[in-house]
């Protein structure tokens, strides 16, 4: 897929200038060269079934980046600025494997020579074996004790502000002290950052706490429930985060057994106050596992469904506050090499920003900004990966009003989602409609709204893989 920094400010000029009352069609279609078949779509604009908000799309910037002293990425570099700008609103979420690892010393320095290259910060990805079960994957990371300083601390906080970012950082939360978290490296922190004037937006204690056990910490769910009422209490003695969003507890895939304990466990031992949102990572699979067929296999796409309505069922609203997607991209290990950062990628994002507006996720968090397989940009070039140029346009044509489609297709090939258009960051008209999905067919189909009037307009964008490497691309 090809790309271009300038496209950015040209694709904001021509949706600034379009002022007729449309149905705006954005269709990320697979080409094959055979006889199409037809498929008949009726979006039900009678009701609003979810409403998201404009932080919907955010993204995260690993904690191992930090680590690896920033590697590559320059936050005062224009063109990440640029690109950054081009996802506001959005939360960053810091965090990751890392955080749990990670000491704040405000006098610490870091020594030039410790800035890293793309290709050494991508020896921090994890689970890189093939083979391995989930439940073991992190037994085999080379997790180490770091530090962050006081001048990294800044630098990120600084980039937050300018491209208008909110920023929500996981603290560690093995640091502890008789069978409780330990706050005092969190409150020099926070001590630091009052003392700037920082703006964070929301906290996180750890990450993937049920698979801890696996590096010796047997920590449950009730006894991580009683973590959180401490950073409750720590950051009840800051008036500015006293309301502040508190995110968690971070569990991975609820498809697992233990997992879903776990966050039982937490969240009847902690209630629905213990944490502003619930929150779970969601990925579909192993990265060296990935091919392009699991890329576009309806079967694994649904498979979100499910585990959406798990936590869901655990944390139901309103009791709960809505449930996040903390984590998530295509595939964990980093992502699949030469897929999670190509075109075929698309299939699943927009899939995944689909299903979980549609059933009623809050925000759902990009693993990751940059960096890795599955990162936005190339940790190399610090060029736009395809998926950015999609999250570019849901941001800029998805509103926040949700409607229900109803498609003729029951194959699940072809999936489609509808919302009343952004007319915030677009000159389209209210009424008008954004209608986002793909088809999965190995042939190309015809899709038509019956509902509607021939002579209706649509204003199509078709995303279109380039070249010979095809879907690859």
């Amino acid at each position: 897929m090809e790309t271009d920094l300038a496209n950015v400010e040209i694709l904001r000029r021509k949706l600034k200038d379009m002022y007729s009352p449309v149905c705006v069609l954005w269709y990320l279609l697979y080409i094959a060269h055979s006889n199409g078949s037809k498929t008949k779509v009726f979006i039900h604009t009678d009701k609003v079934i979810q409403t998201i908000p404009d932080r919907f799309l955010s993204v995260t910037i690993d904690t191992a980046l930090i680590q690896a002293n920033w590697a590559t990425l320059n936050f005062s570099f224009p063109k990440i600025q640029r690109l950054a700008e081009g996802l506001a609103p959005c939360y960053l979420r810091v965090g990751g494997s890392s955080a749990d690892f990670l000491q704040f010393n405000p006098g610490v320095q870091r020594e030039k020579n410790m800035k890293r290259s793309g290709d050494e910060y991508l020896k921090f990805r994890p689970y890189k074996k093939r083979n391995i079960p989930f439940e073991d994957t992190l037994e085999i990371q080379k997790l180490k004790n770091f530090t962050m300083s006081g001048k990294q601390w800044d630098e990120l906080n600084h980039f937050v502000e300018v491209v208008g970012w909110d920023l929500i950082f996981d603290l560690n939360g093995l640091l502890r002290q008789d069978g409780l978290w330990l706050p005092d490296n969190a409150k020099l922190l926070m001590d630091y950052t009052s003392q700037k004037g920082y703006k964070i937006a929301g906290w996180e204690l750890g990450n993937e706490p049920d698979v801890w056990r696996n590096l010796g910490y047997n920590i449950n769910g009730s006894q991580h429930a009683a973590d959180y009422r401490v950073l409750h209490s720590t950051l009840d003695q800051y008036p500015q985060w006293r309301n502040s969003l508190v995110i968690g507890p971070s569990v991975t895939m609820m498809s697992n057994i233990y997992t879903y304990m776990y966050l039982t466990d937490f969240l009847d031992a902690g209630g629905p106050d213990i944490v502003s949102h619930t929150t779970f990572h969601h990925y579909y699979g192993h990265g060296p596992d990935m091919t392009v067929a699991k890329f576009m296999d309806p079967k694994l796409l649904d498979s979100l469904k499910h585990q959406i309505k798990l936590a869901q069922g655990l944390a139901p609203y309103p009791k709960y506050g809505k449930v996040w997607l903390g984590e998530t991209s295509s595939a964990w290990g980093g992502g699949a090499a030469g897929l999670s950062d190509r075109y075929v990628a698309g299939f699943m994002w927009l899939d995944k920003l689909g299903v979980s507006a549609s059933l009623g996720i809050e925000v759902v968090i990009r693993q990751d900004f940059y960096g890795n397989n599955y990162g936005l940009i190339d940790p190399t070039t610090l060029d736009p990966n395809p998926d950015l140029w999609s999250s570019f346009l849901f941001k800029i044509l998805v509103g926040k009003s949700v409607l229900n489609v109803t498609i003729d297709d029951k194959s699940g090939n072809v999936r489609m989602y509808a919302h009343c258009t952004n007319t915030k960051r677009t000159n389209y008209k209210p009424g008008s409609i954004t209608l986002y999905g793909m088809n999965l067919k190995t042939e190309p189909t015809t899709v038509t709204f019956p509902q509607f009037k021939p002579d209706i307009k649509l204003y199509l964008y078709m995303l279109e893989p380039v070249g010979k490497e095809g879907l690859k691309s």
